[in-house]
């Protein structure tokens, strides 16, 4: 067989051809390997913490809420953590219902009002657990087919830190909230009655429990694909509550001719003391907004069950950042 230049110079092109390909796949491969694990120690996740909740909704009687939240921590050397938050109602849940006054059977809150409700919150860390684990970082994905897709994993050596503590605090709102009560007018307190009452009130509880809190940092840059993190704070928690004596307000009723006279609520049952909640709390650390959840579920004092849900922004998360 004779081969003539011509062919010659096509089969060299080829060859070239294939020879850059190979050397370009090769060194885009090699070059992943040459990973940066720019943080790794779960010891330098943030130690105080900013959280913004715009929408937190609690649907445990009679703790009904439908608001926004601000919460703060700090969590000092993984030995103590004290938390703060405050919560506001976008609206009052029992407005509907108030409009019902000037019919005259109803006694209730001269007008609604948005509650409020605050909560203090400290964790003794008793126990603090390092364990080495390889933390999956999807690198890249791809489509295969109908519904399929193929996802690249680079397991990156790292370290978990788990964190058990012993937790209490205390906890209280004010809202309007409505139940059956003995009243007597004010003034005149031989005057009494008793009825539906939608009255401003005052609720606080206790509490105490355990928590496990789970910290990993890890944040690797490729220098084909970029940057990939698995940076978490996630708190799993359940207490115990005990609720104290609940106060109301003065409630007002009006007559026929709109006159209104006005009561103080004497005396009104309370279902149960005790009640308990288990929830987790969960955000990623690794830039300066993140987005998270907590979902809760509850059964409070003087009330039954419900499911407490918010989304959660953590803000300036690399604030106080420390060795601990």
């Amino acid at each position: 067989m004779i081969t003539t230049p011509k062919k010659q110079n096509m089969k060299m092109k080829q060859t070239l051809l294939f020879l850059c390909a190979t050397i370009f796949t090769a060194s885009a491969a090699l070059s992943q390997t040459k990973r940066e694990i720019m943080e790794e120690d779960p010891k330098l996740s943030p130690n105080l913490r900013f959280e913004l909740s715009p929408l937190d909704f609690k649907t445990s009687p009679p703790y009904n809420f439908a608001g926004a939240s601000l919460r703060a921590s700090y969590r000092m050397n993984n030995k103590f953590s004290i938390a703060g938050e405050f919560r506001k109602e976008y609206w009052d849940y029992e407005e509907t219902d108030l409009q019902n006054i000037s019919s005259g059977y109803l006694y209730g809150n001269p007008e609604p009002v948005a509650g409020w409700g605050a909560e203090l919150t400290g964790t003794f860390y008793f126990k603090a657990v390092e364990k080495e684990a390889e933390q999956w970082m999807p690198v890249k994905s791809r489509s295969t087919g109908y519904r399929t897709v193929e996802v690249t994993i680079d397991p990156v050596p790292t370290t978990k830190l788990m964190l058990y503590g012993l937790r209490g605090g205390y906890a209280m709102d004010r809202a309007t909230s409505q139940f059956e009560a003995e009243i007597s007018e004010v003034g005149n307190p031989s005057n009494i009655g008793s009825g539906t009452v939608i009255a401003l009130e005052t609720r606080n509880f206790f509490f105490g429990g355990l928590s496990m809190t789970r910290i990993k940092n890890v944040k690797v840059k490729y220098p084909t694909y970029g940057t990939r993190r698995k940076q978490v704070y996630r708190e799993i928690y359940a207490d115990v509550l005990f609720g104290g004596e609940p106060k109301a307000d003065n409630v007002v009723n009006y007559d026929g001719s709109g006159n209104a006279t006005y009561y103080q609520v004497d005396k009104y049952a309370i279902d149960k003391k005790v009640g308990w909640r288990v929830g987790v709390n969960s955000t990623p650390t690794g830039r300066m907004v993140n987005v998270g959840y907590g979902l809760e579920l509850a059964s409070m004092p003087g009330g039954s069950f419900g499911i407490n849900v918010k989304l959660i922004f953590s803000l300036f998360a690399k604030a106080g950042l420390s060795e601990e």
